[in-house]
């Protein structure tokens, strides 16, 4: 039974002290360490989404909890509290198995409804079109992307030049699976039925690490309508997949307290499968995992001989999926441990304090300034409710909230902020998506703390469990009322991104070239040319980009970095000053600097606008006999490579003084720069 202690306040109890801390990390603006000369454009944008999530935090709380004092004062909880019980006994009272499978299908039904009306079956970052992109090749019967002798055309972001063509830097599992929904039509519908999966295998476990059926199926039923549960788990990204991963690892742990060969080949296995997803996330959260659920209750009760057994059942589920990973590294990044992100971004894209790959600071100080960073946002979005969901579970662990099960929410969650603490990157996609996949841990915790907080005291009176119910009650109409708001605002985000239509599309045997920006124009020469994707990123930062356009049009045997400044360091030179050329698309220059006639031909034909390639290149990849595909406008010179490798029918999709439009080859080479430069003999 979830309860309350009732030894006093002051003494100190393990628990007391996770839940001061959590408290601490929680409600203290640790976001505001992030210094901006030393963490960049990253420590900013995260400051300022941390900021808003903390204002709002704190003024919900007060919000909530005066009003719940006076409505406390006037208005009993019986009643509510014998609806509540009522309501979640009867899902207590259906079987295991027929409750996760309910709840997995209304989970994956929900996904799949934000996924198209909310998203619009589209993908939301960069991240999920160059997945999606990789899965295109491999669908089509490849590894890789041969794009032959025409690379820059398709060198795109997240990727990098292998020997046997471009591949995406991600690891295989989640991209492979993508293929496979590609194959059969429907891609977007991954990602809920991965979290379905998620659901279903979180309810099965739970069942089993609970002591009390209530808190377990109240605990899935709010994880399957939790916005941030649905919003990005209904998109490309492999978090989806990673979920389903950690939460069959979670459902095989619990089943492995029943030893057998069966029980811990698929615990294995299910640990194989998530680090074949996303390696450090499934490192960490499965041996948090996997040691409270599976090793500390079984560990005293077994024989030497036993635990041999088990851990080579264990091994063997995994042998398979680390195999497949093995294979993966080597065959595209040259090693079985070396994964596609330090092959594209270098030594500085791994795990630990040093400088990231876009020259910021990762010491100790961004670490705390960033985790507390990333538990106040998920605090605010895990249910969009005003009353913060980790100050729930702070307050009651600090008030010596006791359950069977606690120390194992509270490793996974925790497991996840401390292991993203050691790595650079935290994102911020529809909230701190780098610890989506301990949402399950964190929404049971805060049932689980709501209950003891609602039910029992320290102090036990009545009045205090009274102005905690309601204020639990007010937190979960706050999340109906704000939740739409937050869903509103993502679908208005997702329309304004280019697309290009089914009904825009050329005829059979067409070349698409999308006109994108001078920037992107110059990465691409400078990937195509084997530069790493961290040196490029310094370079454009670091430089003026006429000089940067000058050198990636060099030889690369002759090419000399005397005169560029690739010193990896957070910010812009003092020297540099902004120049846009159109919406959204700036460059940086050097005002005593004159522009060559070449630099000044690139930047007028961004003048109306700029598509990135990457949002639309998925779509229409340039796959062995594929009838339309796109690529990136190199301007005329440099489009000349594409036009002699496909006799194909040439067109330019443009930003234009009228919008997207999709132009003849010289209308458009006309409008962007000036006129069109054709191989001999033109194409056909």
């Amino acid at each position: 039974m979830t309860t309350l202690s009732a030894m006093p306040a002051h003494r100190i109890t393990p628990a007391r002290i996770v839940g001061w801390a959590l408290l601490a990390l929680s409600a203290l603006p640790l976001h505001r360490l992030l210094a901006p000369e030393r963490t960049g454009s990253a420590g900013i944008s995260t400051r300022a989404s941390a900021e808003a999530a903390w204002n709002s935090g704190w003024l919900g709380s007060l919000i909530v909890i005066v009003l719940a004092a006076i409505i406390s004062r006037a208005t009993p909880t019986d009643r509510l509290k014998t609806a509540t019980n009522a309501a979640v006994s009867a899902l207590a009272a259906v079987p295991g198995r027929n409750f996760a499978v309910l709840i997995g299908m209304g989970t994956a039904g929900l996904a799949a409804l934000t996924a198209v009306f909310v998203h619009g079956a589209e993908p939301t970052s960069v991240d999920e079109l160059v997945q999606l992109l990789h899965a295109r090749a491999i669908s089509g019967g490849g590894l890789t992307l041969p794009p032959e002798n025409a690379t820059a055309s398709w060198a795109v972001q997240n990727g990098v030049f292998t020997e046997s063509g471009w591949a995406s830097i991600y690891p295989p599992l989640h991209t492979v699976l993508l293929a496979g929904a590609l194959l059969v039509g429907v891609p977007w519908l991954l990602g809920p039925l991965a979290i379905g999966l998620a659901t279903a295998a979180f309810s099965l476990g739970l069942d089993r690490v609970l002591d009390d059926t209530r808190l377990s199926r109240a605990s899935a039923t709010l994880l399957a309508v939790c916005p941030f549960w649905l919003l990005l788990g209904s998109t490309y990204l492999s978090h989806s997949t990673a979920a389903a991963g950690v939460c069959l690892v979670f459902w095989a742990a619990a089943r492995a307290r029943t030893p057998s060969l069966r029980s811990f080949l698929l615990l294995g296995a299910a640990v194989g499968f998530t680090i074949c997803v996303r390696p450090w996330t499934g490192l960490v959260l499965s041996a948090a995992i996997v040691s409270t659920v599976t090793v500390q209750p079984l560990w005293p009760r077994t024989t030497t001989r036993d635990r041999v057994t088990a851990a080579t059942s264990f091994v063997l589920g995994g042998v398979p999926f680390a195999g497949f990973l093995f294979w993966w590294n080597t065959s595209l990044f040259g090693a079985p441990t070396r994964l596609g992100y330090s092959a594209a971004f270098g030594p500085s894209h791994g795990l630990g304090f040093h400088t990231d790959p876009w020259g910021n600071v990762y010491g100790m100080l961004e670490a705390v300034a960033y985790s507390g960073a990333d538990l106040i946002q998920l605090s605010a979005h895990l249910m969009e409710s005003p009353l913060p969901a980790l100050l729930v579970v702070g307050a009651a662990l600090a008030a010596g909230a006791r359950y069977r099960g606690m120390w194992t929410l509270i490793a996974w969650g925790g497991a996840g902020v401390l292991g993203n603490a050691l790595y650079w990157h935290h994102g911020v996609h529809m909230g701190p998506r780098m610890l989506f996949e301990t949402t399950p841990a964190w929404i049971a915790a805060a049932v689980c703390g709501g209950h003891a907080l609602a039910t029992s005291s320290p102090f036990r009176t009545r009045w205090v469990r009274n102005v905690s119910t309601w204020a639990l009650v007010l937190t979960l109409v706050g999340s109906v009322v704000l939740a739409p708001g937050l869903i509103l605002a993502q679908k208005r985000s997702q329309e304004d991104s280019p697309k290009l239509g089914a009904h825009a599309l050329p005829s059979p045997r067409a070349v698409v070239f999308v006109h994108g920006s001078w920037a992107s124009r110059v990465s691409s020469r400078l990937a195509a040319s084997g530069m790493r994707r961290d040196s490029i990123e310094t370079a454009l930062r670091r430089n003026d980009i006429c000089k940067v356009d000058t050198f990636s049009r060099t030889e690369i045997t002759t090419r000399t970095t005397t005169e560029m400044d690739l010193d990896a360091q957070p910010g812009y030179p003092p020297n540099l000053a902004v120049r846009a050329l159109s919406p959204g698309n700036v460059v940086r220059i050097e005002p005593s600097r004159p522009l060559t006639s070449a630099c000044a031909r690139e930047a007028r034909s961004d003048r109306f606008g700029s598509i990135e390639l990457e949002s639309l290149l998925w779509r229409l990849p340039p796959l062995p006999g594929a009838d339309v595909i796109l690529a990136r406008d190199m301007g005329p010179a440099g489009n000349v490579p594409v036009l002699e490798l496909y006799e194909y029918t040439p067109y330019v999709y443009i930003d234009g003084p009228n919008g997207l439009r999709l132009l003849a080859y010289d209308v458009g080479m006309e409008l962007a720069w000036g006129g069109p430069t054709l191989p001999t003999g033109g194409a056909k």
